[in-house]
This record gives C-alpha cells, structure tokens and sequence, in this order.
C-alpha cells in the first residue's frame, strides 16, 4: 500500500485522502504487504466515520474482503466496539457478518470475547441472527462472555437466544461449567434460573458444573447451588468422585470446611471414591496437614479404614516415601493408632523374603510408580480454565498422567497374578496326576474285562447237552483262561501303588 495513503488514512486526512484517490484511483486497491488489509480494514480500525463512508461509495465490495486472517472490515469494527461504523458496514453489505475468521469467529463472536455491548445489541438485532442456538452458528458466544464475566452481554444473549444456555463448547463445557470455573455468582444466578436441567449438565470429562467449582475452591458458589440446586451436591462424577473429594484432591480447604458444616452427618462425607479411598487416603496423599488434622481430631472416620487395595492411610505416606517431607502428618497418624494395612503387611513380608527377588523388584517397582504419580498430583494444581483449546501441555500432563497410572495398574496385577499363577501350576500338576492314574486304571480294567469275555466260565458258551466228551477239554480251558486276568489285576494294583503312594 502506498505510505501516503496509509498515513492519511491513519490521520484521518480526508482531504489528502481524496486527492490522492483523484490522482490514481487503483490506490484504494492495494493492501498492506503482510496483514493483507484494505483502506477499509484501516478506516474501520481507527474509527473513521467519514473516511469509511468515501471508501463504501468508491468500493462497497470491500465490505467483505478477507485479510491475511480471513477477517473482514467488520471484525475490526466489532473488536474496537465502532458502533458507528458497524451500522455503516451493515447497511451496506448485512451478509458480511456470517463471515468467518481464520479461527472460526464471526464479528459477533468478537464483539461478545472483547464486551462491547452496544455491538452486540446492534447484532442481535439483524433479522439472520434469529434462530442462532438452533443452527449452531457462534455457539460459544455465550461461553465466551460467561468465561470473562461480561453479565449485561450475558444477559441480553439469553433474553434473545436462552437455547444457548444448554450449548457445549469444544472442550465439552456449557456456559454454566465456564460460570463455575471462574467464579462469576450473578451469572450462576442467571444461569441456574433457566431451569435444574442445566445444573445437572455433564461435561465431556465427567464432570457437572458443581464439580468444577469444588475443583477451584468456589465457596460462594456452594451457596448458590445449595438455594438453588440442592440436589447436585448429591450427585457424583463419572469417576465416581464427590464434592468433598474434588475439594481434597485440589487441596481447597475452605471449600472443605464449608461442605463439612453443611453435610458432615451424610453419607457424603463418608462416601469412597472409585479406588476405595477415604477423605483421609486423599488428605494424606496431597499432603493436606491440616485436613489430615481435622478428619483425625474432629471426625469419626476410621484412620485405619483400608481400600480396595489394602491400604490405609499411613501406607499412602509410606509407599511414597513421604515420611520425611510431611513429619507432621506422619506424627499425626502414629499419635492416633495408624498402622499398615493387610496388603502392606503382605508386600513387607515378600520383600523380606531373600528367596523371591522377582517379587521383591516388582514391589519396588510399585513403590516407584506410586511415588511418581503423587508427585505430579501435587503438581497439578493448575485451576482449569475456559480455552478454545486444550493447551499442549495440559494434554502433556494429562497423558503422562494417564500412562503412569495404567503402568501402576499393570505392574500391581502382575504381582497378584504371578503369585496367582504359582498356585494354579501346584494345583494343576495335582490334576494331570489324578488324571493319568484314573487313565492307567480304566485301561487295566477294560483289558481284564476283555480277557474275562473272550475266556468265560463253564455253562456260558456250551448249552446244556452238548458237554458230553469235552468235560476234559474244557477243564483245561477254563484252568487257562483265568491266570493271566489275575496276573492283571496283580500287575495292576503295584501300578496304581506306584501312582498314588
């Protein structure tokens, strides 16, 4: 773009502006080098009312011209709030508005991300915008304005377009997720007035809004839901998780405290996770000193209560060789009785066993994978937040999560069904014995039953009158025929004394 234009344009200089077009009018279509903008992407930028209104009666097409981004003069005007201009551009072309950006956003989306209400207004008062939750177009307006507490914006999107309230976003959250995330209450509010259906919304990852909000500590959203939408803190994750849990695992302990006072004599608070765990598992495991305190001081949970994989919660602190960074937890837990569970017991004595350094190793192993795994829950303490976009490195640390806990998985089946395996070859070995005794048996008798028939006794063969002159001869045979099925059953049984012991 010619540098003369461009610093008119920027002064807002119509009368050198004017000229300049006079003296050669194909500078209005030249474009900046890089960004790829039109004089009117400029002049929508800055605000120019009246250069904006020359450049529409030369070039009204420019409406909808597409920079490097895909972004049309509108983006710029809904992303400064030019109002004025907005009104000029849509007058002259209201189509541009469905316009995408390289990013999927339309000027609405842009107007709604950066609040500017006035714009919005203006938008939501285009006939194309009726029907908008039905067709999908710029559904997460709504989860972007929750997410950065635009509550007017909010609010006029949902006396026009209320269906957007029951939207998902692409990481699978409605706007009443991104409400609780951040934590604004007079949008909850607004939200929550819509209806219990909304409340009661799972996310992609398992999760209703009231779960994201024990996950980052929003006790005064507690207080909304509980005037609200009782009935959600009932309700579980589909990892089988309570609010109590999320507000231990994320280490929230005036979250914790406040669902203490609310719901302590419910089944609740005694409530295990998908794991078996107790509070008090999940206190000792992220280190909470002072929920560790409170469940042993100040409840009636059991410290010794194994889960289903045998162990309490001083096997949580001990498998992680965590004694040394949390004293205080492990003197806590000594003080009040905590002792190893069966399946510690189980593991001391195989690793103190010389004779098994397979299973020793394996043990070790476990420790390992385990310690890990705490090591990256306690480092991921990170409150989730709304994005377009999962950021690489939460799916890094997801993943890696998800592989170490799946090894952890492997490694603790194989140490059971090793020691599984080891008695089911004694047991089968027993089997394969019986089995061939039984074998060698059913063959001795099935030949001393055909011996006996091939050789029958007197009167069996010779009807009567027919013994005359042969008593001799068959004397002789039945004499004969009858050793050898003895010499069987004597071979026999010195077989199956061999056989059986």
């Amino acid at each position: 773009m010619d540098p003369r234009l461009m610093v008119a344009v920027a002064r807002n200089d119509q009368n050198t502006f004017i000229n300049l077009v006079r003296e050669n009018e194909d500078f209005l279509d030249q474009r900046t080098a890089e960004s790829r903008n039109t004089v009117l992407h400029w002049a929508s930028r800055f605000g120019h009312t009246d250069l904006v209104k020359e450049v529409l009666k030369l070039r009204p097409m420019f409406v909808e011209a597409e920079n490097a981004k895909l972004e049309t003069p509108l983006h710029e005007a809904c992303r400064l709030g030019q109002t004025q201009i907005l009104k000029l551009l849509l007058e002259t072309n209201p189509g541009a508005a469905c316009k995408l950006n390289a990013e999927n956003q339309s000027p609405f989306f842009v107007a709604c991300s950066n609040g500017h209400l006035d714009v919005v207004k203006i938008l939501l008062n285009q006939s194309w915008l009726v029907g908008i939750e039905d067709e999908g177009l710029d559904s997460t307006c709504l989860h972007v304005a929750v997410s950065r507490g635009f509550k007017d914006i909010v609010r006029e999107l949902l006396n026009v377009c209320p269906g957007l309230a029951r939207t998902f976003d692409r990481n699978g959250y409605s706007p009443l997720h991104c409400a609780c995330i951040s934590g604004h209450l007079e949008i909850t509010k607004m939200l929550l007035c819509l209806g219990l259906d909304i409340a009661l919304q799972f996310s992609s990852t398992g999760y209703m809004p009231l779960h994201l909000a024990a996950m980052n500590g929003k006790t005064e959203t507690f207080e909304e839901f509980e005037r609200m939408a009782p009935i959600c803190f009932h309700h579980l994750t589909r990892q089988g998780e309570t609010v109590f849990n999320l507000t231990v695992k994320y280490k929230h302990y005036d979250a914790f405290m406040w669902l203490v006072g609310a719901f302590h004599d419910t089944d609740l608070f005694h409530h295990t996770d998908q794991l078996g765990n107790t509070l008090l598992h999940l206190a000792v495991s992220r280190g909470c000193s002072q929920m560790v305190a409170y469940l042993i001081n100040e409840t009636t949970l059991k410290i010794n209560s194994e889960n289903w994989e045998g162990l309490t919660a001083f096997d949580i602190l001990y498998q992680a060789n965590r004694m040394d960074k949390f004293p205080d937890i492990k003197d806590l837990l000594e003080r009040s009785g905590g002792r190893k569970g069966s399946r510690m017991w189980s593991m001391t004595n195989v690793v103190d066993d010389p004779s098994n350094k397979r299973t020793s190793s394996e043990v070790n192993s476990i420790h390992h994978q385990v310690e890990e795994t705490n090591e990256i829950q306690d480092d991921n303490t990170t409150k989730p937040e709304y994005s377009p976009r999962k950021t690489a490195s939460s799916l890094s640390n997801a993943s890696r999560h998800k592989r170490l806990s799946r090894i952890r998985r492997e490694e603790l089946s194989k140490f059971y069904n090793d020691r599984r395996y080891k008695t089911h070859d004694i047991y089968w070995e027993a089997l394969q014995n019986a089995r061939n005794t039984i074998t060698l048996v059913s063959i001795l008798i099935a030949t001393v039953t055909f011996t006996a028939g091939m050789s029958p006794p007197l009167g069996i063969i010779f009807q009567e009158g027919q013994l005359e002159g042969k008593k001799e001869n068959l004397t002789r045979k039945e004499n004969t025929a009858f050793k050898v099925p003895w010499e069987l059953y004597s071979s026999f049984w010195d077989t199956l004394w061999l056989h059986t012991g």
